[in-house]
């Protein structure tokens, strides 16, 4: 029945609960969750596209939006960036009710090293955009 505990299901999801615990993932991604976090909000500063950013660990939304004054959604700008990003080698999803914010979820086992080669293409893409 469907009701019943697949076993294999469970031996599979101890495993991994067993694999964070044992390398700390949790606290590594609060930390570096905060660094992106801290970027993302840097980049807003220089940005005339990015209305907003929120977040925590390494589930963050990027804003886009068309005038940061009135926060007009900007769909074209998201979807625009997605596919200069995806050009550039970092995969993020559009979501929101406009389909205006860039969604922002690395894998809990990604490298210091990874996550700012991310950030820095992220910020290059956005820097291009906001000169457009």
């Amino acid at each position: 029945g469907t009701y019943r505990a697949n076993p294999l299901g469970l031996a599979a999801a101890s495993a991994v609960i067993d694999y964070i615990e044992s390398r700390n993932l949790l606290e590594r991604t609060r930390q570096l969750g905060a660094i992106a976090l801290k970027r993302f909000n840097e980049i807003v500063e220089e940005s005339k596209t990015i209305g907003d950013v929120r977040g925590l660990g390494f589930m963050i939304g990027i804003e886009l939006v068309r005038d940061k004054k009135s926060k007009e959604p900007g769909e074209k700008i998201a979807a625009e960036l997605r596919k200069r990003l995806f050009e550039n080698g970092l995969l993020m999803h559009t979501c929101g009710h406009y389909g205006n914010v860039m969604r922002f979820m690395a894998p809990l086992i990604i490298t210091k090293k990874h996550l700012d080669i991310g950030l820095e293409i992220f910020e290059n893409e956005v820097r291009k955009l906001s000169t457009k």
